[in-house]
């Protein structure tokens, strides 16, 4: 599942700036960024990691809870 931008976003464009799959875009800087390519995602938790809110959420299926 591709990476999920929540309502605490600070729009500091984090995610964008460190995701090695260029899933993110960010054309309106005065809004958050988004996620354009979901497919692109690699699941590395890089955005996650650097978003300094806590922003970033992944959505596992539940069969894949314990990978």
């Amino acid at each position: 599942m591709p990476p999920s931008i929540n309502k605490k976003c600070i729009k500091c464009g984090n995610c964008y700036e460190i995701c090695p799959g260029d899933v993110f875009d960010w054309p309106d800087q005065k809004k958050k960024p988004i996620v354009f390519y979901p497919i692109e995602c690699w699941h590395c938790g890089a955005c996650r990691l650097e978003c300094p809110v806590g922003a970033i959420e992944y959505y596992f299926p539940l069969g894949m809870t314990h990978v």
